[in-house]
Formats: structure tokens, sequence, C-alpha cells
């Protein structure tokens, strides 16, 4: 490599916002300190007569002048150390620092709502803009390796897709499958989002309380079940007013995204009132006694609010609606009719226990009257 090629790779460098080491030039290079220190100076007059150049109607002497030039020369203030200020500056705000790089990644990872190839490249693109991403790669290495995304396959040509018919109020086409059925849809989508590891889109008729089991009136689709999906052209745009509220949905059903009507839900919660306060941002604790919270929950008539109670097991009462209430009732009691075949098995177990601690306390009190004797 010959002078001009040096001087030029060192340049690209420094405007990469890259801080360069004398020492390490010296060896990669295979000349001397006083050979970097030269072409330096060549670099330093020719961004010198580039800014008087373009700074020609800037006062000569004013601060701002005196600031952009000792922000674009390349600084020594650290011995033995290169780098030019506004480049730094430049590569801070449009690349990602290591910490957020990370945050990014672990959170794309933890959703699972990528195929695997989506993940990697993904995360290839981030690293890449990324101002350290050796670093982060240590941290996401395993998780990466371990990574298995819900969808088999591409799904992000399939939402380019989508984003442009909903952008443009296009009718698309397609074949659903859900419930080991398949149905065939022709509509004009309203929007796009992600709930609980899936991209979804809703129809127009979003304000409807679909239920988990009503393949005929769907008003959302997993976009990863969608099959031959395409735009069959023009059909009618939607009313900025009358737009499906992402946000107001999630707030309202936390991890399970099901549409309907708002309603008040009154619970007493007998864990951490943080559990139900962080996943129902829009909740209100009214009370806290002996280790019971009560709870309002802003949420919604349909499926999402449902699905959440029933996981909750012994750690919440509801306390209103009374509907959701007696709903929640007949499901537990539907759920334990299916272990009924097992209670005769578990009472046995429940009877031999308590002869056991019988025959225990029968042998204390033989002690215990032994002792006296």
């Amino acid at each position: 490599m010959n002078s001009q090629e040096r001087v030029l790779s060192i340049f690209i460098n420094l405007l990469h916002g890259q801080k360069l080491k004398k020492k390490e030039l010296e060896e990669e290079f295979g000349v001397s300190g006083k050979s970097i220190q030269r072409d330096m100076e060549i670099i330093d007059k020719v961004i010198d007569k580039k800014l008087t150049e373009n700074l020609g109607n800037m006062n000569y002497y004013s601060q701002k002048y005196d600031d952009t030039v000792a922000k674009s020369l390349i600084n020594r203030d650290v011995r033995g150390t290169y780098f030019i200020e506004s480049a730094i500056e430049r590569k801070e705000h449009s690349h990602f620092s290591k910490t957020e790089a990370l945050v990014l990644l672990d959170m794309i990872m933890s959703t699972r709502g990528l195929s695997n190839v989506e993940v990697n490249q993904l995360s290839q693109k981030i690293l890449s803009l990324s101002t350290d991403s050796n670093s982060v790669k240590k941290f996401i290495q395993n998780e990466l390796y371990h990574y298995k995304g819900v969808p088999s396959n591409s799904i992000v040509d399939k939402i380019s897709t989508l984003m442009t018919a909903i952008e443009n109020g296009l009718i698309i086409s397609f074949d659903y499958k859900k419930l080991f059925q398949k149905k065939h849809f022709e509509f004009t989508p309203d929007m796009l989002f992600y709930s609980d590891m899936y991209f979804y889109i809703s129809s127009s008729n979003h304000l409807y309380s679909q239920t988990r089991d009503d393949m005929e009136n769907l008003t959302k689709f997993r976009v990863n079940n969608m099959d031959n999906l395409t735009v069959l052209g023009q059909g009618k745009k939607r009313d900025y007013n009358d737009r499906f509220q992402v946000g107001v949905m999630r707030n309202q059903t936390g991890a399970f995204a099901y549409f309907g009507k708002e309603i008040k839900v009154v619970i007493d919660f007998y864990h951490e009132p943080a559990y139900v306060l962080d996943r129902f941002p829009n909740s209100r604790l009214l009370w806290t006694k002996n280790g019971v919270s009560r709870i309002e929950i802003i949420s919604n008539d349909g499926e999402g609010i449902k699905l959440w109670l029933s996981m909750q097991g012994d750690m919440l009462k509801i306390i209103s609606p009374v509907y959701l209430k007696n709903w929640l009732v007949e499901n537990l009691q539907k759920t334990l009719s299916y272990y009924q075949n097992s209670l005769p098995l578990e009472e046995k177990r429940r009877e031999e226990k308590r002869r056991e601690e019988k025959r225990r306390e029968e042998k204390r009190r033989e002690e215990k009257r032994r002792e006296l004797l």
C-alpha cells in the first residue's frame, strides 16, 4: 500500500467515527510514527480547505466558526489517539449504543414473533449499527443460538404487503387456517399490530366482541396463518376517526388482544398488586388490607380479559361485574369436571395421609405417657 492509499484508508476510518491509535496504525501499515503524523497533517489540511470553502459565509471570528472547525479537524487531545469529534457525534446519532442494541435485540427475541432466519438477519443489521457490536454479541449469542420463532416461514414479506394495503385502502384476498378449518376471506384490512407471539391484522368490524371459536365472524387474523395472500384492488378507505386504536386495546387486554366494548372489572387480588397494575396500565388500586388488594381494571368485554382471569387461579376473586364472576365460576366447574375420574384416587391419598398423621400422634402420646411413668 502506497502513502496515498494509506492516507485515504485512515481518512475513511476517521470519517466513520473511529478512534485510531498511533501505535496500532504504525503496526498495521508498517511505517514510523512520523509518517503517521504527516498523514494526519495532510488530512487536516484537506479538511481545513473544505471548511474554508463551505463556511465562507460564516463570521471568521465567531464562536460558532471556532466550534465547527474544532469539531471537524483531527482531535489530538488524547496522547497517541486521533479522532474527528463531529464524525463521532454523527455516529452516536445514527448508531445504537451497545446498551440500546442489546435492549432492542433482547426484546425482539423475547417476542418470538419472527422466523429464525428473519431474527438472524435483523440481528445482523442492528449489530452493524451498534457502536460496540462485539460487546453486544457476548450478551445475545446464547439466546440467539437457542431462538425458536413461532412462524416457521418468513412473514416480513406478508407484513409489507399488508402495510401497503392498509395505507392505500386496498382489498386483500387470502386463505385462513384456524381450529383445523380453512376459510377464504376478502376485505380491506384496518390495522396491523403485534400481541402475544403473533402479528395480527384487524378487519373493519373491530368493535365486535369475537369469541375464540367464532370462525364465521373473525375480526382479527394471525399473519402467519394467512396463505395465498394477494391484493385485489382498490377498496374503501376508512375515516381516520374510525380507525382501530391498537394502544387502547393493548392497555385494556394485556397480553391477549381481543376486541370488545369498554368495561370496569373489580377484583380482590391475593398477591403482589404490581402484577395487575403493570399489566393493565389504566387500572387503579382502591385499597390494600391484610395482604389483599382491591383493584379496578379498565378492560373490555372480549375474550382477552376472560383468558387472563382464568389463568390467575386462587390469586384473585372477581367482585364485579356479576356476569363475569358467574362465567369464571362456571369455567372453573367445567375445568374441575375434566379431573373427576382422578378424584377418588386423590381422596384415597388424603385418607392415607390422615391415617399416617394419626399414627404419628398416637406414637407421640405413648412416648409422652412412658416418660411420665
